[in-house]
């Protein structure tokens, strides 16, 4: 995962019998997104929406912020923006909480709509009545077929809907990839076996597949090819994005199906 940086956001927590208090948001890419910030196109990005979630994922609360034309010309601008933007205000205090963020462009339908998701993420279990805390990391996923300069250029490979196409947590490299640790195995959703990364459990993220039978709830049986390096492997892989807007495992990007590099098998 490759962090890119910070952006200012406010949370407010409302605290009983306390002034609201502002908590910034750093904001950190995975592989899904550009490896190269400015040039990812985001001016059509028109809302962000704050969530607050429970440590199962549930949302709990959620604002819808409507932004001003071409607010962020590119995400380098986004993550390092100085502007302070109120995504999330007057949120109750919650020992254990997650805080979700997502990025919307508006073309097809009224704000905040699932069409419309450009980019989403969201921290890890965080302590919301914690008065120390001033700052929450946020793992973004970005849409790996599209940005904004792709639908202006009517792209016919990048449709304005973000649900027409399947995606699926991959590697750049390959799943069972050698290690030292398991740590190692994008942030010990595998663990390393004999220097090689291997799944938890069978049927569970990077288990050899031969269809959708051999592989968990919420995971697809996929086939990754590539040339350079070369790759050819089936794997059991997460679909994207998740209940709750999880990232995908570190080093992993929630990755469009394209029927040529990736493939889902029935």
């Amino acid at each position: 995962m490759r962090s890119a940086g910070w952006y200012l956001l406010a949370a407010a927590l409302a605290g009983c019998g306390s002034q609201p208090r502002g908590v910034k948001l750093d904001l950190h890419f995975s592989t899904s997104c550009p490896a190269t910030p400015k040039s990812y196109d985001l001016q059509c990005v028109e809302a962000l929406e704050g969530q607050v979630l429970d440590e199962d994922g549930v949302v709990l609360s959620s604002q819808c912020n409507e932004l001003s034309s071409a607010t962020f010309v590119s995400a380098y601008e986004l993550v390092n923006s100085t502007e302070l933007v109120p995504v999330l205000e007057n949120v109750a205090p919650r020992a254990k909480a997650m805080i979700g963020l997502r990025g919307y462009h508006a073309r097809l339908s009224d704000l905040c709509q699932e069409d419309g998701l450009m980019f989403w993420g969201r921290s890890d279990v965080i302590d919301l009545t914690d008065l120390d805390l001033t700052r929450v990391d946020i793992d973004i996923e970005c849409r790996d077929d599209c940005d904004c300069e792709s639908f202006a250029d009517e792209d016919p490979a990048c449709p304005l809907a973000f649900g027409e196409t399947q995606r699926v947590c991959a590697p750049t490299f390959e799943c069972g990839k050698s290690c030292d640790s398991t740590p190692e195995c994008w942030d010990s959703a595998a663990e390393c076996v004999d220097n090689v990364c291997r799944p938890l459990a069978p049927g569970q993220m990077c288990d050899d597949c031969f269809s959708a039978n051999d592989c968990g709830d919420g995971l697809a049986c996929v086939r990754h090819t590539t040339t350079s390096p070369f790759v050819d492997e089936t794997f059991c892989a997460l679909l994207c994005p998740a209940e709750g807007l999880t990232a995908c495992p570190g080093r992993m990007g929630c990755l469009r199906v394209d029927g040529e590099e990736l493939t889902i098998l029935p």
